[in-house]
C-alpha cells in the first residue's frame, strides 16, 4: 500500500514537472494523492497506538497478578535460564517476569525477565521500518516462554555482558 501511494506521489511530481504533461495532471488530481497519502499514514499510526495500548493494558493486568503473587510469596523468583547469567537477570529485571521499566528501552519500555526492548515484538521495527521486530509473532511479550525464546533470539550484545 506504501509503495503504490509513493508511487503515486512521485508520479505526480514528475507530471508536473514535464511541461508536455502539465495539463494531465490537475490541482483535484494532486489532492486526491495527498488524501490516500494522509490517510494511510493515518491508519498506520493508529495500528501502532491500538498495539501500545493492548501492550500497555497486559502488562497493567500482568501487574496486579504479580502484586498479588509478590504480596503472598514475598519477591522475585528463580533467576536461573537458559540465556543469560543469574547476575545479568538480577541486575535487568530482579529476576521477575512481570518487571516492566515503561521509560526504558528508548522510551519503548522493557518487558520482563530479560528487559526485552518493546520493539523487538512490534509488527515494524523501530531500527528498521522495513522489517518486523526480531521477536514479532512470537506471542504474548509476557508470557515467560515467549520472553525466553525471544531473548534466545537476541545476540549477546543486546545484554551489556
Amino acid at each position: 500500500m506504501r509503495k503504490l501511494m509513493t508511487v503515486a506521489i512521485l508520479s505526480a511530481v514528475v507530471l508536473a514537472s514535464a511541461p508536455a504533461y502539465a495539463d494531465v495532471l490537475d490541482a483535484h488530481a494532486e489532492r486526491k494523492a495527498i488524501e490516500i497519502w494522509t490517510a494511510a499514514e493515518a491508519k498506520y499510526w493508529q495500528d501502532v497506538t491500538v498495539w501500545v495500548n493492548a501492550l500497555e493494558e497486559r502488562r497493567a493486568e500482568h501487574a496486579r497478578r504479580a502484586t498479588t503473587r509478590r504480596s503472598s510469596s514475598g519477591g522475585g523468583g528463580s533467576c536461573s535460564n537458559p540465556v543469560v547469567p543469574e547476575s545479568t537477570a538480577k541486575r535487568e529485571s530482579g529476576c521477575r517476569y512481570d518487571a516492566y521499566n515503561r521509560t526504558g528501552c528508548g522510551g519503548r519500555g522493557c518487558i520482563g525477565f530479560f528487559q526485552l526492548d518493546a520493539g523487538h515484538f512490534y509488527a515494524q521495527s523501530p531500527w528498521n521500518s522495513n522489517v518486523h521486530g526480531t521477536c514479532y509473532g512470537l506471542g504474548d511479550p509476557w508470557n515467560p516462554d515467549v520472553q525466553t525464546a525471544c531473548a534466545a533470539r537476541l545476540s549477546p550484545s543486546a545484554w551489556n555482558l
